[in-house]
């Protein structure tokens, strides 16, 4: 009979999604560097971390006594996946991992492997972020060390304007949603304003052009004064 582990295994196309994670309940089984690795990250996606662990990195005894995470013992048991939104099996020994994964699917929950990714329920992309901005690469666990290779190109690639170009259109749309527009003028705005580059103006230092090629799209819903008053706005989160 084939294990619940291997019959579940992550398939060869991954279904690429974000989670909100704000004051979700996560667990972290094993507290060396692979484990506080994955603590780090859900701590700054908001999730709310608990740990089992004999042994604990400095950082992560140092949230633990903070009162940022919770230590829930030092062995592992299988009730503690329930009520688990995620749980990570961050341990050095194969069969407990697995062991911890099974557990998981029991209770409808998602498990993350880190000796056997590609049987897990989830697999880690490599991120790349720039304020609002999102990029997560993946090879389907083929072969990581490419996707942060792909990262690194994308890191040299989108710069710091990136930040001021997605706050000022996020600015924008929120703007024009506000007003009593159809939704096809509401669409023609939007495309246009996703077709002007904007950051590729910022990096230039073409702020007046830019400015005039934003107000020209958005006519007659939004007068120029408007436009250069979120521009400003925006131009804030750089500085």
């Amino acid at each position: 009979m084939e294990s619940p582990v291997s019959a579940a295994a992550v398939p060869s196309r991954p279904y690429p999604v974000f989670l909100s994670l704000e004051g979700r309940a996560c667990l972290v089984v094993g507290g060396g560097t692979v484990g506080e690795r994955k603590a780090r990250r859900l701590v700054d996606y908001g999730a709310r971390v608990a740990l089992v662990s004999e042994k604990l990195t400095p950082w992560l005894e140092d949230q633990v006594r903070q009162g940022r995470m919770v230590l829930l013992g030092d062995r592992y048991r299988s009730d503690l996946v329930e009520g688990m939104t995620l749980v990570f099996a961050a341990t050095s020994d194969q069969e407990l991992n697995r062991r911890i994964a099974e557990d998981t699917r029991k209770t409808g929950g998602w498990c993350n492997m880190a000796t056997d990714p590609e049987m897990g329920d989830f697999l880690l992309p490599s991120i790349f972020e720039q304020g609002s901005l999102c990029i997560a690469f993946s090879t389907g666990g083929m072969a990581p060390g490419v996707a942060r290779l792909i990262r690194e190109q994308f890191e040299r690639d989108f710069g710091p304007e990136w930040v001021s170009a997605l706050d000022f259109l996020g600015r924008l749309r929120k703007a024009v949603k506000s007003l009593e527009v159809s939704g096809l003028e509401t669409e023609r705005i939007f495309t246009g304003l996703a077709r002007l580059s904007v950051h590729e103006r910022i990096v230039e230092g073409d702020f007046e052009g830019m400015l005039q090629a934003v107000a020209a799209v958005c006519s007659p819903c939004l007068d120029a004064e408007k436009i250069r008053e979120l521009w400003k706005d925006a131009w804030k989160q750089l500085s």
